[in-house]
């Protein structure tokens, strides 16, 4: 038996949650109706609701359950594809947690197994039969499918700009800091796709400002998936129970009455944190593989990954070679599930020493190329002894840079910005 024939069909959820998405947003039908073949859908209603949905957006027309029913019924193909009730049912959906992106994605691999099945079953019979003819054409529809269903192929400047404007206008579309400075250098926080790079020296508390960024975003209902690959859960707990209750740190370690009396009351706050997080070692393809399921299932908006030199990717002759593949992994990461990325780093010894004026790039990190590979660059200069810090944005694709004076709160383990701030044209 070949490996097709246990190629899994289809999955009836995603094949409804992209109707819903086309159907509550004739958007995404212009910005998506190229990339979505009839056939990539398994269930013959959904293959005929598509190709309506479609025709009434490539004739001008608006995309609605009336209209959508006024035309299968005039086709003749309004049973089949369910009934109104059905199109009713789509367009009522609630269980819609993911981008319409990620269910496309996961729309075509099913398609192209199918696809891929129904070759191999061909391809066996010309075997048998010793039919060469048909045996080259089918390696060549091998090959057709592989081309077809490529993730990266070219878009047209209108597709860029039509995915641009929903993201431009989606109020929710940047992750903030809750820096509200920082927020402003940064236009509004971490955008989706982009891969941000904290550096600081040891003890500066890099892990807590990811960890308080993290936070911040479950506050405002962004997923955050947290790979915590540093700390054990009984170091990372008092952390977020410090930042979250306002607990202090040796409250927390002591179980004071205090302590326990504030988590008594308040585990409410805690249990509704929306951060899933993994402490074991992991490579990045296992990011990849958990941030996809995530998303999958309840959405994904975040990934924090503390931090990159604990990655257990095997990869480069150097330290050098391994930084440099391990930064474009997590990259494609950010772009591959279309979620900003945040990874801290150490500062080399040279930049280590800075107190508290300006560097260059090339001062801040351990490498030219991890500088200038990242979107956006940080830097967080303190003395681990003190409570006053800056924070610098030294690089920022689609922005300015600047910095943000910052103070260190060692009973709630945060940093809280001061007022005064700093920013620079980058040009």
């Amino acid at each position: 038996m070949l490996v097709g024939e246990v190629a899994p069909k289809a999955n009836e959820e995603i094949e409804k949650a992209i109707l819903y998405c086309l159907l509550t947003d004739q958007k995404k039908v212009k910005l998506h109706k190229a990339t979505i073949l009839a056939d990539d859908f398994y269930m013959i209603r959904h293959q005929l609701i598509y190709k309506v949905i479609k025709w009434l957006d490539d004739t001008n027309q608006d995309v609605d359950i009336i209209t959508i029913g006024t035309t299968l019924e005039k086709k003749g193909k309004l049973i089949d594809a369910g009934g109104r009730s059905y199109l009713v049912d789509i367009a009522s959906l609630h269980a819609v947690t993911s981008s319409i992106k990620t269910y496309i994605k996961e729309l075509k691999k099913l398609s192209k197994l199918r696809k891929e099945k129904t070759l191999c079953q061909k391809l066996e019979s010309a075997i048998d039969n010793e039919n060469e003819d048909d045996i080259r054409n089918l390696k060549n529809d091998f090959v057709k499918i592989d081309t077809s269903f490529l993730e990266n192929k070219p878009k047209d400047l209108v597709e860029v700009l039509e995915e641009w404007k929903v993201d431009y206008d989606n109020p929710k579309s940047k992750i903030p800091t809750g820096l509200i400075k920082l927020d402003g250098i940064l236009n509004g926080g971490f955008a989706k796709g982009t891969l941000t790079s904290l550096a600081g020296a040891s003890a500066t508390g890099k892990s807590i400002l990811c960890l308080q960024f993290a936070l911040e975003a479950a506050k405002n209902d962004y997923k955050v998936l947290y790979f915590n690959l540093e700390m054990s859960v009984n170091q990372f707990a008092p952390r977020v129970i410090s930042s979250v209750l306002g607990v202090r740190p040796y409250e927390v370690n002591m179980r004071t009455m205090k302590y326990d009396d504030k988590v008594r009351k308040e585990y409410d706050v805690l249990s509704a944190i929306s951060i899933k997080t993994v402490f074991d070692y992991v490579s990045t393809d296992e990011i990849y593989s958990q941030g996809y399921l995530m998303a999958m299932e309840t959405g994904l908006d975040f990934i924090v990954v503390d931090y990159i030199a604990m990655l257990t990717d095997k990869v480069g002759r150097s330290e050098l070679e391994k930084e440099k593949e391990l930064v474009l992994r997590l990259k494609n990461i950010a772009k591959r599930l279309s979620v900003p990325v945040l990874t801290p780093i150490a500062l080399n010894k040279q930049a280590s020493k800075i107190k508290d004026k300006e560097v260059d790039m090339e001062d801040m990190y351990g490498s030219v190329y991890q500088a200038y590979t990242v979107d956006n660059a940080l830097t967080l200069v303190r003395n681990k002894f003190e409570k006053e810090g800056k924070l610098y944005v030294s690089k920022q694709r689609d922005g300015g840079v600047g910095n943000v004076d910052i103070m260190f709160d060692e009973n709630k383990l945060l940093f809280n910005q001061v007022d005064k701030i700093h920013i620079y044209d980058d040009k």
